[in-house]
């Protein structure tokens, strides 16, 4: 045979068995067999095959058997396995390939794996952890330099807990290229997208990092509330990537409480771990209130204004406007005492009114949901600080003439009594 296409018009119906070897295949091509979802075994060794499309195997469904040895492959772009959930034999045997393919890791029921005599210089340590169904794999005569991810594959191959059922034929050997020193895995730091603080409402998906050290780079795993332990190479509606970050899509209220991020080697005796909390809210907005509208103080006094929450989940941050101010007013913009807050917020203390605290207050309480404002006019009165001051100096001046007027009437009395002596 000598086909330089997979040939166009085979028969779909009911096909399980494709033979293309020994041809001049170069590229398969995207969708190439996108209606042959009964097929179950799929041989292209021996062809030229130098490129596949990412979408290439495309509606293979049922696919147990995909031989892709002898040919010239250099890369295979992430993605291009990802559909074959059924594969249970994968062959890349003497090929050309530099890199280990990134979708390997995902193929659950993958029993069979071939990728030797090829040019890879790195397979991450993690890689078959997930493949709890895997009983072989050759990966012998590659490339591989003896770093701390190479010593951590074998450590792994080697203990009960990881490797030691799986068959390698042959032992994987290494190039040492020079001292190596390797770190204990280390959970630095945990964090939310930006401007969230683990608070999420109902339905929205929730992005969590976690921030690893380590050389080799651990496996990273999170333990949830509801499904429980999670590690990465499993896409569903719970999701860990190989960095750490952890995905929780359509939250409900059941996915509240503690996370938990750990990063481990092959020995479960070596990791570190960090917990964080997901809070699950119905996101109700803020509704305020204000207790009294207008507020009238002297100046001088003290004026209290209120700021009544209503309704809001997460409970509500309230903050302060002055008059004619587009700077909030919070806790640490009173450094002089000179206002004061109470009751988370809502009541502002205007300790000794002056002539420019005159005008409407702004109190507005925002959560995740929006914000909601109320409005409160100040009244400072400096005309009766003027009256009490006339007040007192006109009695000051009645007690001077009256104190003159007796004065006056007692020296006329003295006198006439002097007269009639």
């Amino acid at each position: 045979m000598g086909h330089s296409i997979v040939p166009v018009g085979i028969p779909t119906n009911q096909l399980t068995r494709l033979l293309l070897s020994g041809n001049q295949i170069v590229t398969l091509h995207g969708n190439t067999f996108r209606d042959m979802n009964t097929l179950k075994s799929l041989y292209l060794e021996y062809n030229n095959i130098s490129t596949i499309d990412k979408n290439a195997f495309s509606g293979l469904y049922s696919l147990e058997a995909l031989q892709l040895d002898n040919n010239q492959l250099e890369y295979i772009h992430k993605g291009t396995f990802r559909g074959l959930k059924n594969l249970t034999k994968l062959f890349l045997n003497d090929n050309r390939l530099a890199t280990f393919p990134g979708d390997i890791p995902y193929l659950r029921k993958l029993e069979r794996l071939t990728i030797d005599n090829n040019r890879i210089r790195r397979i991450p340590w993690t890689s078959f952890t997930r493949l709890k169904q895997l009983r072989l794999a050759k990966l012998w005569n590659n490339r591989m330099s003896c770093d701390c991810n190479t010593n951590e594959l074998l450590r792994w191959f080697t203990r009960p807990t990881g490797g030691r059922g799986i068959k390698t034929g042959r032992k994987l050997e290494c190039t040492q290229e020079g001292a190596v020193s390797c770190t204990t895995p280390t959970v630095t730091d945990i964090r939310f997208r930006a401007n969230n603080s683990g608070v999420h409402r109902l339905g929205d998906d929730a992005v969590v990092y976690c921030d690893v050290e380590g050389d080799p780079h651990p496996l990273v795993s999170w333990r949830t509330p509801v499904v429980g332990f999670v590690f990465p190479y499993q896409e569903d509606r719970v999701t860990v990537y190989t960095n750490g970050t952890l995905v929780v899509k359509n939250l409900t209220r059941s996915d509240s409480g503690t996370y938990v991020c750990y990063a481990q080697l092959s020995s479960t005796t070596t990791r570190s771990q960090r917990p964080t909390t997901i809070r699950i809210i119905n996101a109700i907005p803020p509704m305020v209130s204000v207790q009294n509208s207008n507020v009238k103080v002297n100046v001088g006094g003290r004026a209290e204004m209120t700021c009544q929450v209503l309704s809001g989940d997460p409970l509500p941050e309230i903050t302060w406007f002055a008059p004619g101010h587009v700077t909030p007013h919070g806790p640490d913009n009173f450094t002089d005492q000179s206002h004061v807050l109470s009751n988370s917020g809502a009541t502002l203390a205007v300790v000794e009114s002056k002539q420019h605290d005159n005008g409407w207050w702004r109190c507005v309480a925002t959560n995740v949901q929006g914000t909601s404002e109320g409005r409160i006019r100040l009244t400072v009165n400096t005309e009766s600080k003027n009256n009490t001051m006339i007040i007192i100096i006109a009695a000051a001046a009645a007690a001077v003439v009256l104190l003159i007027i007796v004065s006056v009437t007692a020296a006329i009395c003295i006198r006439r009594r002097r007269k009639k002596r």
